[in-house]
């Protein structure tokens, strides 16, 4: 490079009058990678979180706290106000039918950010020496909104089971590029939306189109600046009206219920009327309270009326809407097809998932198993005929020599291709 004539030489190559100038440095354009650890999972597991230790002393906290507000208010109500006994060792104890919980393990407990529950039952137990039954509502429906965030009752969304079963929708979808979901909600329900935990994991696919939908009675209790935010439509529609299903809702891939089938009287009219928005083999999911119910009915019961007098709080114990497993198996297995999978924290919530029935056909078609561990790709020719071919339903790629043959690296490429949605 000779500054002074201003021509720069290489090899052979001779440059007169050469400028440059620095590029820019790219910004990041791609999302960050993903590392993902496929392995067998089972379709029906039980007790999930029950090994977490700390969430079962949380949970025992909370039972034994509510079992003072609410069970145990003939012993503990005096003329309206709410009394505390004092423990044998001086500090305050809550009793409880089979244990007692000291108060300074409840206050350690609710130290956590998360233990939303807890520090709502401690506030009102501390406020309700000194305050009317009316007021200790009025108390609660101030910590409402904070319950949305508790690691006991958003326990089975937070955790990974969520992410399997919408990996089982998507693996069973017709595009595995879009997926449309609606989530419906209920004016009373206390449960949060899913629609921000769903969409993150869901963020995991880099070429998955996600259109999610909120319709119900309960979107009007919906932020909608953070509805914009995460892309999130917003329908107005309710089952018990007469309007028909509106166009927006239809072919959906998976409905999904947070809490709603616990605040719905009428489930039949509800499950047909959501059944009829998902395509032919589309799913619902929906997570409900099926263990230690007496707590998602206190909450409810203080939520939706302030009682005046001792015999309307003692009644937070009476008239459950909640039900068991046995019950929402039975009643999904009738109106919205076979459960394919279900998956239960062992503690509070279950998640069911069900699929609904195919359109019945004249022949049942087989499924193809087929072969792909020989490096000579004798099975190529195979899997082409395979995959154009109307007559198979399913064809199922195995591979029992090598544990790192690429197979779902070339699945992932196959299901994009023609007669794809029937590769496995």
């Amino acid at each position: 490079m000779d500054r002074d004539l201003d021509v720069c030489v290489a090899g052979g190559a001779e440059i007169l009058g050469l400028h440059a100038t620095v590029a820019p440095r790219r910004q990041q354009m791609q999302s960050p990678p993903s590392l993902e650890e496929y392995r067998f999972v089972p379709y029906y597991q039980e007790g999930v979180l029950a090994g977490d230790a700390n969430l079962q002393e949380y949970n025992e906290a909370c039972l034994s706290l509510k079992h003072d507000l609410g069970t145990s208010t003939k012993s503990h109500l005096c003329e309206g106000n709410i009394c505390r006994e004092d423990g044998k060792d001086g500090s305050k104890a809550l009793c409880r039918c089979s244990a007692q919980i000291n108060a300074q393990d409840m206050e350690k407990l609710a130290k956590d950010d998360k233990a939303k529950l807890l520090q709502m039952l401690l506030e009102l137990w501390n406020s309700g020496r000194n305050s009317s039954l009316n007021q200790l509502t009025k108390d609660a429906e101030s910590r409402m909104a904070d319950l949305k965030q508790d690691k006991l009752l958003g326990g089975l969304a937070e955790s990974h089971v969520l992410k399997v079963l919408l990996d089982v929708v998507l693996e069973n979808t017709a595009s595995p590029t879009k997926l449309k979901i609606i989530e419906y909600m209920t004016m009373s329900q206390a449960s949060p939306a899913l629609c921000e935990k769903i969409l993150a994991a869901m963020a995991t696919q880099p070429l998955l189109r996600v259109e999610y939908i909120v319709t119900g009675p309960g979107v009007q209790n919906l932020d909608q600046t953070e509805l914009d935010s995460l892309g999130v439509a917003m329908v107005t529609w309710d089952t018990d009206s007469d309007r028909a299903l509106p166009n927006q809702l239809a072919d959906v891939d998976v409905v999904i219920l947070n809490g709603v089938l616990s605040d719905c009287s009428d489930h039949n009219k509800l499950l047909v009327s959501l059944r009829e928005a998902t395509h032919d083999g589309g799913f619902l999911l929906a997570l409900e309270p099926t263990t230690n119910l007496s707590i998602p009915h206190f909450i409810r019961k203080l939520n939706e009326k302030t009682p005046t007098n001792t015999a309307d709080f003692e009644e937070l114990s009476s008239d459950n809407p909640y039900r068991d497993v046995c019950y929402w198996q039975t009643l999904l297995n009738s109106l919205c097809g076979p459960i394919v999978a279900q998956m239960s924290d062992g503690i509070l919530n279950t998640g069911f998932l069900c699929r609904s029935k195919p359109r019945p056909t004249t022949e049942q078609p087989q499924p193809r198993i087929i072969d792909v561990s020989s490096l000579d790709f004798s099975w190529v020719e195979d899997l082409k005929a395979a995959m154009g071919d109307p007559a198979l339903s399913r064809v199922w790629l195995t591979v029992d020599s090598n544990p790192v043959s690429g197979i779902i690296g070339m699945v992932n490429c196959l299901r994009l291709e023609p007669g794809g949605d029937k590769i496995r």
